[in-house]
């Protein structure tokens, strides 16, 4: 069922999507607190200038690009790593820059693809709900501290999110008509080409088609037919189609495709279960597995409470109003299985679980439409209810506590505040307090410059050795220190992430001081430890 449409014109969205987008960019900026290289950032480096030098190979030697030599030098880098987020970071790296600055470029595709998220939530929002109650889920979105923060990274999250919306739109328009159906069919492609994730969306998109007229109340059985007719013609279109567009953008697919899949297949079902802090104990990695309830947990935790509270609000309105109407209709279902598939999926026992949302982040979107939604079926139950005055009064309190309780310092470190409830109390913060290696930031990194002998070594605990490497290939790091070389070593540099945590760690952290640290929580601890080179005496 099609809502009144809001007012807003598409080019206000656009400008307000492109200010959101820079301003995400601006935050990302390297010489920001907590902005340092992730460890994906240093990670994907290497694959992201490959694939741009094989770019450049492809328009001056075709021929030599497309042999299995040219590939092999362009892709097989992180060959896991799907194409699409592979050919973005080689548009970014092309930019240049110098320093700190190419950093910073690299943070450029996230911060677009932010910014198109919003704009088609804005989009979708603007065709199903009115004018007041479309800012909600684009607020809520905008406004989530950790969305914030994975939008200044140059890694799969956000990119990944942008392409599960413009699937979500393709699938809202009419379906009996060819142009739409492809259009599906090459987003789900896309999905696919972007992150394992596109697997899970795939078939979210699929179950939908084929499920979703018995459950929207549609009465006539001979329309019913026609309708589910047209839908398992899409499904005919989507399930060759997504896949060949997927293949098409890959070319490490296209030498010797029967093993290159099988590789592919292999890394699915091998994915490594990295160690995680989780409610005052390590699980994975040698360690019990981490439990089933981590995702659901790590959603409430890391989310702000005014959207967790709206979130529950929607849902049991949109329960409530299929009870009452034996009904649902089709975009209430999409946005649905949207939120729960990646939180189940990730729930699964073998699925791994760790740094955070960001195996379940896809959610997020589907989850603040979700709200909105939500929030257009209370907005009616009140106004059949209550006075008019209230109900508008009550839209004006969303929005404004919405952007009272949400708005904070955004990052991919961000914890809500019932868990610095949980912090009293306890010696140690109950969750992990950094993931990705942020912390080791332009102060951080200027103070190993500083400070170091000429000639130092560096012992790296919980860290990316690679990240340095790179930080001294772009003139930021002295390029005569040296790390994860040969003892004696002049100093000690570990991150507080406890998941990655051994006898030695907790050593260093235990019974030393720490020169200088970097960064802090709602953990109230540091993210980054400076220490000596004297060196650890091992826990028993």
């Amino acid at each position: 069922m099609q809502l009144p449409a809001a007012k807003f014109p598409p080019s206000i969205g656009l400008v307000i999507c492109v200010c959101a987008a820079l301003v995400a960019w601006l935050l990302a900026s390297p010489v920001n607190e907590s902005r340092g290289m992730t460890w994906d950032e240093a990670y994907y480096y290497p694959t992201f200038v490959a694939a741009s030098k094989w770019t450049g190979m492809l328009l001056t030697d075709p021929g030599l690009a497309m042999g299995s030599e040219g590939i092999r030098f362009g892709w097989e880098e992180i060959h896991e790593l799907p194409p699409l987020v592979k050919w973005l970071g080689a548009a970014s790296v092309s930019i240049g820059g110098t320093g700190w600055g190419r950093l910073h470029r690299m943070r450029l595709v996230p911060a677009l693809a932010f910014g198109a998220t919003l704009f088609i939530m804005f989009l979708i929002g603007r065709r199903y709900l009115p004018n007041g109650i479309l800012w909600i889920p684009l607020l809520l979105y905008a406004l989530h501290p950790r969305v914030l923060g994975h939008a200044g990274i140059a890694a799969t999250e956000s990119v990944f999110a942008a392409v599960t919306m413009l699937t979500l739109w393709a699938a809202l328009n009419d379906l009996r008509k060819w142009r739409w159906r492809l259009l599906l069919a090459v987003c789900l492609g896309l999905a696919l080409a972007t992150k394992v994730n596109g697997i899970i969306l795939l078939a979210v998109v699929l179950f939908w088609l084929a499920t979703r007229h018995w459950f929207d109340g549609r009465a006539s059985r001979n329309l019913r037919g026609t309708l589910l007719k047209a839908d398992w013609i899409t499904l005919g279109i989507v399930l060759p189609v997504a896949p060949l567009v997927a293949f098409l953008m890959w070319p490490w697919m296209w030498d010797d495709t029967a093993a290159r899949i099988g590789e592919y297949y292999r890394f699915i079902a091998e994915h490594s279960h990295q160690g995680v802090w989780f409610l005052g104990s390590k699980w994975n990695f040698g360690e019990p597995p981490a439990p089933l309830y981590y995702p659901l947990a790590m959603i409430h935790v890391t989310t702000p409470v005014v959207t967790m509270v709206l979130f529950w609000a929607a849902m049991a309105a949109g329960l409530t109003r299929f009870a009452s109407r034996r009904k649902l209709d089709s975009m209430s279902q999409l946005l649905a299985l949207l939120t729960v598939a990646p939180v189940i999926a990730s729930s699964l026992p073998n699925a791994p679980k760790y740094d955070g949302i960001r195996l379940f982040f896809p959610a997020l979107a589907p989850a603040a439409l979700l709200i909105g939604r939500g929030v257009f079926f209370l907005r009616g139950w009140l106004r059949r209810t209550r006075p008019k005055v209230l109900t508008s009064g009550l839209q004006r309190g969303f929005i404004a506590g919405t952007i009272l309780l949400v708005i904070s310092y955004p990052g991919v470190d961000w914890y809500n505040f019932p868990t610095r409830f949980m912090r009293r109390g306890n010696a140690r913060f109950s969750f992990e307090q950094t993931y990705w290696g942020n912390a080791v930031d332009a102060e951080a990194i200027g103070w190993l410059n500083s400070n170091l002998p000429p000639n130092a070594r560096v012992k790296t605990l919980a860290l990316q050795p690679a990240v340095f490497e790179i930080l001294k290939e772009w003139e930021v790091l002295r390029p005569d220190i040296e790390f994860e070389g040969a003892p004696p070593y002049d100093a000690h540099l570990m991150q507080n992430r406890k998941g990655f945590w051994g006898r030695t760690e907790w050593h260093f952290h235990d019974d030393r001081i720490p020169l200088r640290t970097f960064g802090r929580n709602v953990g109230d601890e540091p993210l980054v430890f400076i220490y000596d080179g004297a060196p650890p005496i091992a826990r028993r």
